[in-house]
């Protein structure tokens, strides 16, 4: 294996092994918060998490995406400092906005707890600048740790915190988050000529239009269907989305941010040939890696839900099971996303997370429409998979990557999983096994899947 391909590898497995701390965190604390609380609790959490997410988004101005690729360290600590000044100033402009709110509609702040929105942005800011900062001096092992620690102070300060409902959640968040960012404060370097800093950030007028506006839309486009289905439906519904994706975007957090923050580094001021080189084969891991938990949640989602989580989530498990197909192309496409940093094309990004926002709004209008939820998942999922596809065919054409080739590397990797769990699917009509035996069934074989990858998954990349 070529020793650029290790290092590589070496990076991922640092934040990866400190991410699967935090997925082995969250999966335990999960069956825990599913039953100390409602669809309803987590419904108005969800709602606290979309409103202080994307004010967060916003409140960096976009400028930390340009730490990695800076071109010195004193440009790298202008554009910190930048970032910074930008976080509080738009921390405190919350503060404002939660002022208005409360004279404005005051039932909605209480309800909705908006009085703590912002910390939320200060804590969501600063985790999002120091990481970017870390990334750049390859401080993986810190960033791992620093992941690890926000769902274990969250999930520890939410099970303390279960009889103040929904609020238990929200205070939960918020301190795993500000917890986090002490693993990540060493050795930063402040830049003190305000001169210069307004001028680098002149200059880098890219990524407060382009890519802050993309990161914008992609995160409005994720969180905006939980305050949609909220207001259209009820908030026991808008609690099982969130609850969805949070329990099948693990694994997105798990390995594809590992796999992102390194791939970032790793073709950043690259040549053509070298990022198309990392590229296939960072997408050809992805893909392995997505196939069989999707399939997992596909064949058996309404009983993996119901056995794990408890029987309240019966409707939740559907939804997984309707979501697994798009969320299987956001984890294999979503790491690559930076390759529109990387090329340039910040433009054509926005452009796609503009459209995702656009068919994510329309697919729930509809459902509303026809006075149905269900229907309201289906179309989103299937107007996310298009959008997902058409990102990665957009990747596949920029670096003119022989897709084909792709395939046909993987296509027993890609079978193999596909017919273990149609067998199982089998099993359970033929034998009318109970969603208990059922669920605990396909654990094993999706660990017993992993087990055997992860014995030969050094030699995907020889």
């Amino acid at each position: 294996m070529p020793k650029d391909d290790r290092t590589f590898l070496k990076n991922v497995a640092k934040l990866s092994l400190g991410n699967f701390g935090r997925y082995l965190i969250s999966f335990l604390a999960a069956p825990i918060l599913s039953r100390l609380y409602t669809p309803d609790e987590f419904g108005r959490f969800g709602v606290f998490l979309s409103v202080t997410v994307i004010i967060s988004t916003w409140a960096t101005l976009g400028y930390e995406a340009a730490i990695v690729p800076a071109k010195s360290d004193d440009e790298a600590s202008k554009i910190l400092t930048l970032t910074t000044l930008a976080l509080f100033i738009n921390s405190l402009i919350t503060v404002g906005l939660v002022y208005l709110a409360q004279i404005l509609k005051p039932d909605l702040t209480a309800k909705y707890s908006l009085w703590l929105a912002p910390l939320a942005v200060l804590s969501n800011g600063a985790v999002i600048i120091l990481t970017f900062w870390n990334n750049r001096y390859e401080n993986y092992s810190r960033i791992s740790i620093s992941r690890a620690a926000v769902p274990f102070m969250s999930s520890l300060t939410q099970i303390a915190l279960f009889r103040l409902k929904s609020l238990g959640l929200i205070v939960g968040i918020i301190w795993g988050k500000f917890f986090s960012t002490f693993f990540l404060l060493k050795r930063l370097r402040f830049s003190k000529d305000l001169k210069s800093i307004l001028a680098t950030a002149k200059r880098l007028y890219r990524y407060p239009t382009y890519y802050l506006g993309s990161s914008l839309l992609n995160v409005v486009s994720q969180y905006i269907p939980i305050i949609l289905l909220e207001w259209l439906f009820s908030s026991a519904v808008s609690g099982s989305y969130t609850f969805v994706t949070r329990i099948l975007f693990t694994p997105l957090r798990l390995v594809g941010v590992s796999f992102g923050q390194v791939f970032f580094r790793e073709v950043s001021g690259k040549e053509n040939a070298e990022i198309k080189r990392v590229t296939v084969k960072t997408m050809t891991v992805l893909i392995r890696l997505a196939i069989p938990f999707s399939l997992m949640f596909l064949f058996g989602g309404r009983e993996l839900f119901e056995t794990v989580f408890g029987q309240k989530w019966n409707y939740a498990g559907f939804i997984a099971q309707i979501f697994s197909p798009w969320t299987m192309m956001v984890f294999v496409t979503s790491p690559l996303t930076f390759l529109f940093i990387v090329l340039e094309r910040q433009k054509d990004f926005f452009l796609f997370n503009l459209l995702l926002l656009g068919v994510r709004v329309f697919s729930i209008l509809i459902g509303d429409l026809i006075g149905s939820s269900t229907w309201a998942f289906v179309i989103f999922s299937l107007a996310g998979l298009f959008v997902w596809s058409s990102i990665l065919a957009w990747i596949v054409k920029a670096l003119k990557i022989d897709f084909s080739e792709v395939m046909q590397a993987i296509k027993g990797d890609v079978l193999t999983p596909t017919v273990i769990f149609a067998l199982a699917v089998s099993c359970k009509i033929l034998f009318h096994l109970s969603a208990q035996i059922y669920a605990i069934i396909l654990i094993i074989l999706g660990a017993l899947i992993y087990l055997t990858y992860a014995k030969r998954g050094w030699k995907w990349f020889d």
